[in-house]
């Protein structure tokens, strides 16, 4: 590396706390000899700053003003400000959220600006039914994408629509995958949940909020008497879901973990039998996913239960990881039952998993920002 001190200034508007794919960049660049400073968004409704992970986080307050658009605007403006009172050579932003602070500090003091973009904005299921804040967004998108020196994205799918969209060289694709795996298989679930031997272990992680399966879970949970299912993260359809788990009389086979920190995520994926993702298409952007947890739960040897979209299936089935299916209680639970009752099928998912996960892991893919870094760095 050409310079081992150079100063990264990352803009994110969220908490920084649990979101893993960033986390996992700040912890390898800073291992790498980098000055990282990160702009987030306080979630305690105060200015807090961090150190962790070797990181200096600035968490900024948004709140105080009434809708959330205003407090976005207010966390716009104080990161902007405080990214041009930091004098970096790289400006590196998370998501079109955050391009216009991170644009504004890059052109100010000069220095380099990456746009990573980890959704396909004007696809947001957020933004259906919207018409006029999806213009702005698109908008916004346009007007910026070309000022960045580098765009990283997350997946084929997502750099070859953002190139055809706005005519920009294709994005550098940096995959979410999660570090080799640290922690050994365990009965961390088992034990906390006080979940039989003879059930098998579904797990979900990620955010609980419509387009993502999740009210197939407790129903597929009801037909499928050998299993249990673990939820973790927090989100606005949590409530619904309880309710739904009590009205099918899941309490001792569904279990909500809530949000849980980063690093002890890694205890739930290592003592779970199955990962479970089934993504609604609902908007463009879910078609595109790939989600990190898709990557966690193969590095731990969970066969993974996927609905058919472009990126979740082509992997499923180009590496056999699993079972493909439909956002349908009854596709979704023939496919369960495949792993559960094919015992060679389960072992053949779980040994391909690994394999995947040796191919596809954190310490492979981020060797690439490195390259970029360099490369900008030597301009």
């Amino acid at each position: 590396m050409d310079s081992p001190r150079a100063k990264i200034c990352m803009f994110l508007l969220n908490g920084y706390l649990q979101d893993g794919r960033v986390r996992r960049t700040t912890r390898f660049l800073a291992e790498k000899g980098y000055d990282i400073t990160v702009i987030a968004e306080s979630d305690t409704g105060d200015n807090d700053d961090l150190e962790i992970d070797g990181v200096k986080v600035y968490r900024l307050s948004s709140g105080g003003l009434p809708t959330s658009k205003g407090r976005f605007i207010k966390y716009l403006i104080k990161a902007a400000l405080l990214g041009i009172r930091i004098k970096a050579n790289i400006y590196h932003c998370f998501d079109l959220d955050t391009l216009l602070p991170a644009a504004v500090a890059s052109t100010i003091n000069g220095g380099n600006l990456i746009y990573e973009a980890h959704e396909y904005y004007p696809g947001l299921e957020a933004l259906l039914g919207r018409p006029f804040t999806k213009l702005i967004w698109v908008l916004l998108e346009r007007l910026l994408i070309h000022k960045p020196n580098k765009v990283i994205t997350v997946n084929e799918s997502i750099a070859e629509k953002l190139s055809k969209r706005y005519a920009i060289p294709k994005p550098t694709v940096i995959y979410s995958c999660e570090n080799k795996r640290t922690v050994s298989k365990s009965d961390f679930i088992r034990e906390k949940f006080n979940i039989p031997e003879d059930k098998t272990i579904i797990l979900y992680v990620g955010i609980l909020r419509g387009g993502q399966g999740l009210e197939l879970i407790p129903r597929i949970i009801s037909e499928l008497e050998s299993t249990a299912a673990v939820i973790v993260g927090d989100g606005p359809i949590r409530k619904r879901l309880e309710d739904l788990r009590d009205d099918l009389s899941l309490g001792d086979r569904l279990f909500f973990a809530g949000a849980v920190e980063y690093d002890e995520l890694r205890r739930y994926y290592g003592s779970a039998d199955i990962g479970i993702l089934l993504m609604e298409p609902l908007a463009e952007n879910n078609r595109l996913a790939l989600p990190n947890k898709f990557f966690a739960y193969l590095a731990y040897g969970l066969p993974v239960v996927v609905s058919d979209i472009p990126e979740l299936s082509r992997f499923v089935e180009d590496f056999k990881l699993g079972v493909v299916v439909q956002v349908d209680i009854d596709d979704a639970v023939e496919g369960i039952n495949r792993i559960i009752n094919d015992g060679d099928f389960y072992e053949k998912c779980r040994d391909n998993a690994y394999s995947f996960s040796d191919k596809f892991n954190w310490e492979t893919e981020a060797e690439k920002y490195l390259d970029i870094y360099s490369e900008l760095l030597d301009r």
